[in-house]
């Protein structure tokens, strides 16, 4: 052995070093005994007993997993019998409380089994066992309220239930009267809220509850809420819930009118509408129009994309008419020569079949500019409407100057 290696290990680094870790082991048994307790007593329940034969906690969960593998009455009886020495060793271990809980729970004893539970939740409310057989208690007993108060309180301490409750959550808040409930719990902005919500406009497919849910929850102003908003707007003219879509946004009080205006934001310059109530635009790069100033004279307009192959809708917002006759007008400019190229203005139906109620293309005016006039009837079996812009494409080259309309207005005769 080298010189210098003989020196490290007869009194050098290494062996002080060693020599440190060993008493740190004899001083720290007690500790790692606790240690590997803490880390282990729940899953390895029986590999914890053996070092630390007295472990209340390792004790009560060996009793709970002996349950969950065999329910017949002689291991329940062990159970209940582990469960109560494990809370005589520790009073204060939950664990041990809901432990005799569900033994007594599957002898029948449900009385006894609820005291159980009850003293748990005391104990401690972050306990997930409990409050499961708490909320299982109230739904029996068919009590929302206290249901979803349980709910509440594991969701505010538990991250890891959260995939198992959400789910069903949005399966129950197809009930209205469930919705209800728990659009107040919501309303009360626990630290879980803003999350499910997220999850439960991804997931619900019942337009009620999407509606009813987030109700007075969401804040149009809150960049984070705006983005939950236009999911649920998204959602209820998917579904085709009109009604619902409308008193959604009627509740939102951000119309830059009124909500009630026969059409909104007719020279294009909102900035934060909540579509599709409000001006929705297509987003494709060949069919996503520009709101910009007018290039010739004061106010703004919706320029579009005419793009040799440009065809479809441009834009859009839903109307909301009562059955009556009806005068539309705007201002166009630089439309095409070519009769097969001109934009279209559409009024049609909302839902199915779409019935268009009028139709009326771009007309090629003197100079700059022209004007649409269309009068339209709406019929009483068409109670909210769809106001469309549209671009036709063709084969020859792009137009020089993008056609722009503006000014647009709705009025009853």
């Amino acid at each position: 052995m080298a010189p210098e290696a003989s020196r490290m290990y007869n009194g050098g680094p290494i062996f002080r070093l060693l020599a440190i870790v060993v008493a740190a082991l004899l001083i720290g048994v007690p500790v790692t005994a606790v240690t590997f307790a803490g880390i282990f007593r729940d899953k390895r329940p029986g590999m914890v007993l053996k070092v630390v034969p007295f472990d209340a906690g390792a004790t009560a969960a060996q009793a709970t997993q002996s349950m969950v593998a065999d329910r017949n009455p002689a291991t329940v009886r062990r159970a209940l019998d582990d469960a109560r020495s494990a809370f005589a060793r520790g009073p204060t271990v939950v664990s041990a409380v809901t432990a005799s809980a569900i033994a007594l729970g599957l002898q029948g004893r449900q009385d006894a089994s609820l005291r159980a539970f009850r003293y748990s939740q005391e104990l401690s409310r972050r306990d997930v066992q409990t409050q499961l057989a708490l909320i299982e208690h109230q739904v029996a007993g068919g009590n929302i309220v206290g249901a979803l108060e349980h709910y509440d309180t594991i969701l505010r301490s538990s991250d890891r239930i959260k995939s198992i409750l959400f789910p069903i959550l949005t399966n129950a808040s197809a009930d209205p009267a469930i919705a209800r409930q728990l659009n107040l719990v919501l309303r009360r902005k626990p630290n879980w809220w803003r999350e499910y919500l997220t999850w439960f406009l991804g997931a619900s497919s019942n337009p009620m509850a999407i509606a009813l849910l987030p109700r007075a929850v969401l804040d149009p102003d809150v960049d984070e809420d705006r983005t939950l908003i236009l999911r649920q707007l998204q959602l209820l003219a998917q579904a085709e819930r009109y009604d619902l879509l409308w008193s959604t946004y009627q509740r939102l009080g951000v119309a830059d009118a009124a909500p009630m205006a026969l059409l909104r934001d007719g020279n294009f310059e909102g900035n934060r509408g909540f579509p599709p109530v409000d001006w929705h635009y297509a987003e494709t790069g060949e069919l996503s129009p520009e709101r910009r100033q007018l290039d010739a004279g004061p106010g703004s307009a919706l320029y579009l994309p005419m793009e040799a192959s440009s065809h479809g809708k441009v834009a859009e917002q839903l109307l909301r008419l009562s059955s009556g006759t009806y005068e539309f007008r705007a201002e166009t400019g630089d439309v095409p020569s070519d009769p097969a190229r001109r934009p279209f203005v559409r009024v049609s139906c909302a839902g199915a079949g779409q019935r268009v109620i009028m139709r009326h293309d771009f007309p090629r005016g003197d100079g700059e500019g022209g004007i649409i006039v269309a009068r339209f009837d709406v019929p009483r079996s068409c109670p909210y409407q769809w106001l469309s812009i549209f671009v036709r494409g063709g084969l020859d080259e792009a137009l020089a100057e993008p056609p722009w309309i503006a000014a647009l207005s709705l009025r009853q005769l």
